[in-house]
């Protein structure tokens, strides 16, 4: 949590110019940018709000959710079936202001959720599902491309910067989870709101081990500016999250 309010303390103040929101934006102060109350999923029992980062645990930890709002037989659609579930548990209206009080100094009992993951592997995993779902073969320099021209308000969720769905320089978020780690924060998660007896048996029975990506293979035939770009979009999620930026910096070097 410090980590995060110093990287958003200093982009503030002008220190990132090579961040997107700075660079191409022209967002002066990170806490301008609000969220929807439809980018969060809640526990109103155990006063806790999910910012949902896709390609970042959201299956699993919708399945998570599910079983704290007591659901035992899961559908084909999680996701679906846990909106559903949350709509007979909290009003819009109310969804609405506990969001805006974990985004202001208003107090809630409530506690903020995020995941964060690698920005390279969450662009990759998503380039992977949209090649499976839509049948193309389209390659990750040829996505990457399109990513990178497209205006980052119409980028689809599935690879929209973490910043800019989530927002923790502003939203205060008490449980910051990585993908490296995520099980383990899991089980933390739960100790601390006292549901420890969940049966979490089938997360080691669905786990799927973590790709280590070579970034300079994936990465070979994305041209310099391509590159650029998407360091810039995703600069602050790097940062923020505290991957290491400068391995792609040094592979944009070679590009140049």
């Amino acid at each position: 949590k410090q980590r995060i309010a110093n990287v958003c303390k200093n982009f503030n103040e002008h220190k990132y110019p090579n961040a997107l929101p700075l660079k191409l934006d022209n967002i002066g102060d990170m806490r301008t940018i609000q969220c929807l109350p439809d980018q969060f999923t809640t526990v109103p029992d155990k006063k806790i709000a999910w910012c949902r980062t896709a390609e970042a645990g959201t299956i699993p930890l919708t399945k998570i959710f599910l079983q704290l709002y007591g659901v035992s037989k899961l559908e084909d659609n999680v996701r679906e079936q846990a909106r559903q579930i949350e709509e007979t548990l909290i009003t819009y209206e109310d969804k609405w202001k506990l969001v805006n009080a974990l985004g202001g100094d208003e107090a809630t009992d409530y506690k903020g959720v995020i995941v964060g993951r690698h920005p390279i592997d969450r662009l990759y995993s998503a380039h992977q599902e949209l090649n499976q779902k839509s049948g193309q073969k389209k390659t990750f320099a040829e996505f990457l491309k399109e990513v990178a021209e497209t205006d980052n308000l119409l980028h689809s969720k599935k690879w929209k910067a973490n910043w800019r769905l989530c927002n923790p320089c502003l939203y205060h978020y008490k449980y910051i989870f990585k993908i490296e780690t995520f099980e383990r924060d899991i089980e933390a998660l739960l100790h601390q709101i006292g549901s420890d007896s969940l049966d979490l048996t089938w997360m080691g029975q669905e786990k799927r081990s973590i790709e280590h990506l070579n970034y300079e293979k994936i990465l070979e035939d994305v041209d310099q500016k391509t590159l650029k770009f998407i360091l810039w979009i995703y600069k602050l999620d790097f940062l923020l999250f505290d991957y290491d930026i400068k391995q792609i910096e040094d592979i944009l070097a070679t590009k140049q």
